[in-house]
């Protein structure tokens, strides 16, 4: 696919095709940008018909107003376009609506993405991690260390350098909430890395809240770590 311009005016965005034909939008939820599993590669999608404006894109094919290339790869070009083109930093709109199939690790707008907790490593798309003193590893109710920190889940870019905090994200896994009822409490689950509807309740165990069922069949949900919790 040829170049697309992106450029940026106070609270307004355009996205110049290579067909000349420009999308303007608000800064504020009308675009988000997104690493793809395949390298190198992004999407961008509009987020009021959820739908791709360009989907695997080369991330040196995506310029500013002046020519130059966007980010040094792909998750740097991601992370700039989401935070100086499409994304008011105060925004507090959530859309929680998945509209097709989704994969795992594919979050919807207003979620809050952080870049910067680590730069390397891969993870996987979709499974819920909390940082330690070194890394990110996956989240486990039965281990204190693994449960009560920083938590996040890993977006469809599968790197440490792109992770959700919170937001409205498809999990790579269903499999303890899959009978749940949209709505329902999920909790970090003893199985490495997934959520649970069944709060643990073994001695030991970590009782933390971990956010709430969107969609249980297709494992769609809001993640919103509580700041507290419990061990048994």
């Amino acid at each position: 696919m040829a170049n697309i311009t992106v450029k940026s005016k106070e609270n307004r965005v355009s996205i110049v095709l290579p067909t000349n034909v420009t999308l303007t939008g608000s800064k504020q939820d009308d675009f988000t940008a997104s690493a793809s599993a395949t390298a190198g590669k992004i999407h961008i999608k509009r987020l009021d018909d959820d739908k791709y404006i360009v989907y695997n894109l080369d991330y040196t094919s995506v310029k500013d107003v002046s020519g130059t290339t966007i980010g040094t790869d792909a998750a740097s070009c991601v992370s700039e376009l989401n935070s100086s083109y499409f994304q008011v930093p105060e925004t507090v709109s959530v859309k929680t609506r998945f509209v097709g199939s989704k994969s795992a690790g594919e979050y919807l707008g207003g979620s809050r993405i952080a870049n910067t907790l680590f730069t390397s490593g891969s993870l996987t798309a979709g499974s819920v991690y909390v940082l330690g003193a070194t890394q990110l590893s996956l989240a486990d109710a039965d281990v204190v260390s693994l449960s009560t920190g920083l938590a996040c889940v890993a977006t469809d870019a599968a790197v440490a350098s792109e992770v959700l905090i919170e937001g409205a994200i498809k999990l790579n896994s269903n499999s303890e909430f899959s009978s749940s009822s949209k709505g329902d409490v999920l909790y970090f689950s003893t199985s490495p890395g997934l959520l649970t509807s069944t709060a643990p309740s073994a001695a030991g165990d970590v009782v933390r809240v971990a956010g709430y069922v969107l969609d249980p069949a297709n494992g769609y949900v809001y993640f919103n770590p509580s700041q507290d919790w419990i061990e048994l």
